[in-house]
């Protein structure tokens, strides 16, 4: 059935389920099937606080299309209530009116951005390289993030301190150099040393600026990943030198690559390959950072710390982007696809209010002088007539005193 087949509810529907026996996902793609505009999810343990509640993805989430909402147990008996007691009054359901308010993260006009993926990873390399135009137009308002992801040996224990197989860390960040088509032994160790240049990439500015002299924020990033895609990716080279030649073409300082690099690891001081053992602080607070969020697939683009689940091409991000900030900066009417809605400039609007005051006064101007020459008409009339009326009367009187 559809939720427009009912003649109770109106062109945009919002519906309202309960929580459990299948996922988020599944229930939301359900009720847009129905022709919901809205999902309305019950929370189905009473007391619990939905604030703190994420609804995960099931590796559909890019399929959905319309907004949903988990509220709690509480105020979802509250609404069932309401709907039970007035299900068949017809004037009440059909003069509801709910709204759902997704409140900004950023009051300050600006959008937080942040990319989870590894290395090998050719989806986030044919973003980047389309997103790099529509960052630049929105760089002022939009600030872009990294996480470079690592996964755990199955066998790891936060004590281990041997050298695992495509491993750095004794375990701790692994990535499998087989499945990025890596054939020579120890592939695995080279993305993850991968990984670890492109997040410290990022934190590395090479000082270029735009037009007007305004810092061209993560231009070095951008530059990087794309020579990195085409001359080194491309060939599955994942080598320091193919690396640190995408450095020089994005105008990174070798040294100073090297030092994050290096001092990213807790223990660099120890001798040998004291990357195979040591803990690294960057990856270790990208794993962090994941369980916090509930990102459970790569690869994953968050915006102001919520999961997007909107189509991965470069203007479907852009335009996400621009709806996530509070007012909406002219690029987003030129770039992207908001219809900008036709407003008045304030010197507009105060020229527009003088004209119709002056047109005003002058028609009052023009009605008062008419009006008074009409009463100063009818005045003269009337003198006229009461002059003519005494000379009649005289007139006649004359004549009656002849006769």
């Amino acid at each position: 059935m559809n939720a427009t087949d009912n003649p109770n509810v109106d062109e945009s529907p919002f519906i309202m389920v309960e929580k459990g026996g299948c996922s988020y996902v599944s229930k939301v793609l359900n009720i847009e099937d129905a022709r919901g505009h809205a999902a309305i999810i019950i929370d189905d343990r009473n007391g619990g606080d939905v604030e703190e509640k994420n609804m995960p993805d099931d590796g559909r989430g890019n399929e959905v299309s319309i907004p949903s909402v988990l509220i709690s147990y509480e105020d979802g008996e509250k609404l069932k209530k309401f709907y039970t007691d007035n299900k068949n009054n017809k004037t009440v359901l059909q003069n509801i009116k709910l709204e759902i308010n997704f409140e900004m993260e950023n009051k300050d006009n600006t959008v937080n951005y942040d990319i989870w993926y590894t290395p090998d990873m050719e989806k986030v390399y044919e973003i980047l390289t389309e997103l790099y135009a529509y960052h630049n137009v929105l760089y002022k308002y939009a600030n872009i993030s990294v996480h470079l992801v690592t996964y755990s040996d199955f066998d790891y224990k936060d004590s281990d301190t041997n050298i695992v197989k495509d491993c750095l860390g004794s375990g701790a960040y692994c990535l499998d150099g087989k499945k990025a088509g890596i054939e020579k032994e120890g592939g695995g160790v080279l993305l993850v040393k991968e990984a670890i240049r492109q997040q410290c990439i990022l934190n590395i500015d090479s000082g270029e600026k735009d037009d007007e002299g305004n810092d061209l924020t993560y231009a070095t990033y951008f530059k990087y990943m794309n020579y990195f895609f085409e001359n080194c990716y491309s060939i599955t080279d994942f080598s320091e030198d193919c690396s640190y030649s995408a450095a020089k073409y994005a105008s990174v300082d070798e040294d100073e690559l090297d030092d994050c690099y290096k001092n990213s690891f807790v223990d660099r001081n120890k001798k040998g390959n004291y990357e195979l053992t040591s803990k690294n602080k960057l990856l270790e607070k990208n794993q962090d950072l994941m369980s916090e969020l509930y990102i459970n697939k790569l690869p994953t683009i968050t915006i102001n710390g919520r999961v997007y689940y909107g189509n991965w091409k470069a203007e479907y991000v852009f335009d996400a982007l621009c709806a996530s900030l509070i007012k909406k900066p002219k690029e987003c009417y030129e770039y992207g696809t908001f219809e900008e809605e036709s407003s008045m400039s304030s010197l507009t609007i105060t020229a527009v209010i003088l004209i119709v005051l002056f047109v005003n006064i002058a028609i009052f101007l023009i009605c008062r002088v008419f009006i008074r020459r009409r009463i100063q008409e009818r005045l003269n009339s009337s003198d006229i007539n009461s002059k003519i009326d005494t000379v009649v009367s005289s007139y006649l009187a004359m004549r009656e005193v002849k006769h």
